[in-house]
């Protein structure tokens, strides 16, 4: 222990530092209250991160250094004072209005009245996690707007990623299923209670759309947790990145069930209508307007 407290480490360590690291004695008025702080000793660290050369402030105080550092909000003059009287660990990030710059900050009492701090500029990663939050709000704010726009859309859209998860929902199909996006991503079509039947038909597709890089599309029935039944045509498209590999799926999937009916009805329409047309006894056969035959009877086969 001798040997790291020697002189000759302490001041291997002190001018070598990567921190700034500087000494101070608190001043305090007639009131006992910390009014300002004298520079005992700062290192090079400390020269470079503030620009004050230490031959230029130690021995003066603070308010000599830094005038108005009294007003400073960050209150400095307190923090220090309180950690030099009662030996009050200080740890903070903390802004200084009249250097303009953000600092990491860790001051302690080395005796009664004095106090050594270790600080760091931290005003870079300070400007980047801001530029981060702003991104971020705005990529948020983009989402809510492109989520208000899906989830005007009347076809279930959906994105899901290779491994058939999805990351994406609109309200419409989120409504389907009774879940909130939270709750839907990262989830597959097992864990979303899909049909085995309708799962198999759906990762085939998916992996179909990952090998070939197309489009696919399929139609299939299903009932939603809250009892909806409907058949369902579905489209599956690849989300290229730089390197054209498929990272992510895109879906939709609209439901049909009303078509589908009308087109049964359709059909039974017309096989109504050949059966009563094919019970007429003489020839009978239906043009369109360009004199195109549409339709002939059973009469017709008897020539």
């Amino acid at each position: 222990m001798r040997t790291l407290l020697s002189a000759d480490n302490y001041r291997l360590f002190f001018e070598n530092a990567l921190n700034a690291i500087a000494f101070h004695e608190i001043i305090l008025d007639a009131g006992g209250k910390p009014v300002d702080y004298v520079f005992l000793k700062v290192n090079p660290a400390f020269e470079a991160v503030t620009g004050f050369k230490a031959a230029d402030i130690q021995g003066k105080r603070v308010r000599e250094v830094i005038p108005g550092i009294e007003n400073d909000p960050a209150g400095w003059i307190g923090k220090y004072g309180r950690v030099a009287l009662t030996g009050e660990e200080l740890k903070i990030d903390q802004y200084s209005a009249l250097l303009g710059k953000w600092f990491r900050v860790v001051a302690f009492q080395t005796r009664p009245g004095q106090f050594c701090t270790f600080f760091d500029d931290i005003t870079s990663q300070k400007k980047t996690e801001d530029q981060l939050r702003r991104t971020a709000h705005e990529l948020e704010k983009r989402t809510q707007e492109l989520d208000g726009i899906l989830s005007s859309v009347q076809d279930y859209l959906y994105i899901l990623n290779p491994d058939g998860e999805f990351v994406f929902a609109n309200q419409k199909l989120l409504d389907l299923w009774g879940l909130t996006l939270e709750e839907a991503t990262g989830k597959n079509f097992r864990q979303l209670d899909y049909p085995p039947e309708m799962e198999s038909i759906f990762m085939n597709a998916l992996r179909e759309v990952v090998t070939t890089g197309r489009v696919v599309k399929n139609t299939t029935r299903y009932t939603s947790p809250g009892g909806q039944s409907g058949s369902y045509e579905n489209l599956l498209a690849p989300m290229s990145g730089p390197d054209k590999r498929v990272t992510f799926i895109a879906g939709s999937s609209r439901e049909i069930s009303e078509r589908l009916d009308l087109e049964a009805q359709l059909s039974t329409g017309r096989e109504l209508l050949q059966t009563i047309i094919d019970s007429i006894p003489v020839m009978l056969a239906i043009w369109d307007p360009g004199i195109q035959v549409l339709q002939l009877n059973k009469a017709f086969d008897r020539i």
